[in-house]
């Protein structure tokens, strides 16, 4: 089904809306307190890989936009993802269960060594989310897991970790630390 503004089909919406439903539903049986739970996926800091200084550099250069888009340009590799996960505490597997990364893309990604400029925009635009909110709770690592798995009041019942899949919910994800961060009522 092609993406159509939901405001000019009420149809559209509906089924939409229905589809929102379902996949949270999916995510709190399967995600938060089913089979897939993100416990499993957290790794003990004995076993935890340290993410590369490159991550680190390219987390770095986000005030210089110039070198972010140049970055991106290059092509990001897959092992952006893992530093990512270990940055988190996460398996690869558990960082692509938090993120909605379908096995295909997994996949593809595993072959080609590489991102496409598309998805290495949203690999470091996650990052920025996931570094802001280890941030916010202050370098905790399983409380951020926990923070970003679990159903969030302020964002109508969805999980912070599952908006991440899409530019507009990593703003709102964004912006809600923002506003925890300020002060500023919910």
């Amino acid at each position: 089904m092609a993406f159509r503004p939901f405001y000019t089909d009420s149809k559209v919406f509906r089924y939409q809306s229905g589809v929102l439903r379902s996949e949270l539903g999916y995510w709190k049986k399967n995600v938060i307190g089913g089979s897939m739970t993100m416990k499993k996926h957290l790794v003990s800091d004995a076993n935890l890989r340290q993410p590369s200084g490159g991550f680190y550099d390219a987390l770095a250069l986000w005030p210089d936009l110039a070198a972010v888009t140049d970055l991106i340009h290059h092509r990001l590799d897959i092992s952006f993802y893992y530093d990512l996960a270990s940055f988190l505490g996460l398996s690869p597997k558990g960082l692509f269960v938090l993120l909605s990364v379908p096995a295909v893309v997994q996949r593809r990604w595993s072959k080609a060594g590489q991102l496409t400029v598309g998805e290495g925009d949203y690999a470091y635009r996650q990052a920025l989310v996931i570094r802001d909110a280890l941030a916010l709770f202050e370098g905790d690592k399983k409380g951020t897991v926990l923070w970003l798995t679990q159903a969030n009041r302020a964002l109508n019942g969805f999980p912070p970790g599952r908006l991440l899949s899409t530019f507009v919910g990593i703003d709102t994800v964004t912006k809600l630390i923002w506003k925890i961060e300020n002060g500023v009522s919910l």
